[in-house]
């Protein structure tokens, strides 16, 4: 008596093998990419907050002009003289406080923070850049 075997059909498929190291491979492109993603997000929060510094300093300077001080830049728009928020109500930045970033007759300090990127500017000029906020940290002549 003769007997037949059957075969099974073969499967077709990637082998484990083969799975392993198509996941390495994209385990080493993330490796690379990720890093250098963060790197660019920093650098954009970092730009970001100088360039809504900068979009505040005519504010600022449209008060000094009107006030012949920066005492009371930070004021709300309700108060007298209303603050820097009556010149341009679209600003995302604060006046500074405390002993070194208070307005005084001559200086002001304007803080702006993008995520967990903060920048501080001491004007007019800016005359420093800081990298913390009511322009304290280390200065620097240029936007950090």
């Amino acid at each position: 008596m003769e007997r037949r075997v059957r075969s099974l059909p073969r499967a077709e498929g990637f082998t484990l093998v083969e799975l392993l190291v198509v996941l390495v491979v994209i385990g080493v492109l993330l490796a690379i990419a990720v890093p250098a993603y963060s790197g660019i997000q920093g650098r954009s929060r970092l730009s970001t907050a100088e360039a809504q510094i900068r979009a505040a300093m005519p504010a600022a300077h449209a008060f000094y002009e009107d006030n012949g001080t920066f005492v009371g830049l930070g004021n709300s728009v309700k108060k007298s003289p209303p603050g820097i928020g009556s010149y341009d109500a679209g600003l995302r930045v604060t006046v500074g406080t405390g002993s070194k970033g208070k307005p005084t007759a001559t200086t002001y300090c304007l803080n702006a923070v993008v995520g967990a990127t903060t920048v501080s500017a001491l004007g007019p000029g800016p005359k420093a850049w800081y990298t913390k906020r009511n322009c304290t940290g280390t200065a620097t002549a240029t936007a950090p």
